[in-house]
């Protein structure tokens, strides 16, 4: 008697594991539009004098905006259940971590913390100034890295294994998988292509590079697909429970451009890279100040986690530089109205 799938685990979004992959090359080593005012305190009084500007570079930004994007997830979602790993993208590509244990060949259950952010942000140092740099590099490890399994994955394989060893109830029709008789191992395959069926692999690339022409984008974009569909051919070939293909991936291109210069390219919204809807790929442009980053990355965190934005206006502090007065302030908040 063959055993059969009844039911349907619920399915594991695109969120469910994200690659911010950060490009670390020159182009992203050059000094941004904006300009970074300096204040110092006056002896005298709390008076603050403007005594000069710094340059900040299009790198120290994205930096920034990735942590703000690692800050929202961990704060709306304390328990952990949404992934993120980091990789720089230069001649190589490397996950950002604080050591080098097994974390980075494994997801974990958990994301790295601010603290061991920052520190292997600050061990990679400037960007390189080699022409030999390449965002592919970064690409190829965040594809590998969403082929691997996470224990959330396992748990909903094994689930729909323990669904399909019991007479149930569901919409869906009971399913022959045969467990006993004939090649044991193709009989395995066969399961696993099943439940793979109805608890597909989905994650999601958050890219930060600077293109410069649409030939640039097509490019890139081809050989996203390229890569991903390159890797599930090796994954499948592989054989090793600790991989499955990439069924589903959303991949975000934040296009950072000089202010100094017109938008090389428009944006463009969430669409399928290919005919088979394997890769589907956003593309939104943004000129080089941290307002315009943040604004941009603050977009594809609300669509990627399905939040919403929700301002408070008004909220008082004091002001150190005025003395005996406050100053209203208005904080945005990323409510998610499912929140597991």
């Amino acid at each position: 008697m063959g055993k059969s799938f009844v039911g349907k685990p619920k399915p594991l979004g695109a969120d469910h594991k994200v690659v911010v992959v950060l490009d670390h090359g020159p182009r992203f080593g050059i000094g941004a539009s904006e300009k970074l005012p300096i204040h110092v305190k006056e002896l005298a009084g709390n008076k603050q004098k403007f005594v000069a500007t710094i340059e900040k570079s299009v790198w120290s930004l994205a930096v920034e905006c990735a942590l703000e994007m690692h800050r929202i997830v961990s704060d709306v979602f304390p328990n952990n259940n949404k992934l993120m790993r980091f990789v720089l993208s230069d001649c190589v590509g490397r996950f950002l971590t604080s050591d080098t244990s097994d974390v980075m060949k494994q997801w974990g259950d958990s994301l790295i913390s601010r603290n061991e952010l920052h520190e292997s942000i600050k061990s990679a140092g400037k960007p390189l100034t080699s022409e030999d740099s390449s965002i592919l590099n970064g690409v190829r490890m965040a594809v590998d890295a969403l082929s691997q399994k996470t224990n959330a994955y396992r748990k909903a394989i094994d689930t729909a294994q323990k669904m399909g060893n019991r007479p149930g109830q569901g919409k869906r029709p009971r399913v022959p998988i045969p467990m006993r008789g004939g090649n044991l191992e193709a009989n395995k395959q066969k399961r696993d292509q099943f439940l793979q069926t109805f608890i597909p692999n989905r994650g999601a690339i958050v890219l930060m590079t600077s293109l410069k022409s649409e030939e640039e984008l097509k490019s890139l974009e081809a050989d996203i697909v390229e890569i991903v569909k390159g890797r599930n051919l090796i994954v499948k070939n592989l054989g090793d429970d600790n991989f499955s293909p990439i069924e589903d991936l959303r991949c975000y291109i934040i296009n950072v451009y000089s202010g100094n210069l017109a938008n090389p390219l428009q944006n463009k919204s969430m669409q399928s890279a290919d005919d088979t809807e394997l890769v589907k790929i956003q593309l939104l442009s943004t000129v080089d100040t941290g307002e315009a980053i943040q604004m941009v990355v603050h977009a594809v965190t609300l669509d990627l986690y399905n939040l919403v934005s929700t301002t408070i206006t008004g909220i008082p502090m004091k002001e150190e530089s005025i003395t005996g007065q406050s100053v209203n302030y208005d904080v945005e908040l990323f409510p998610s109205e499912n929140r597991p």
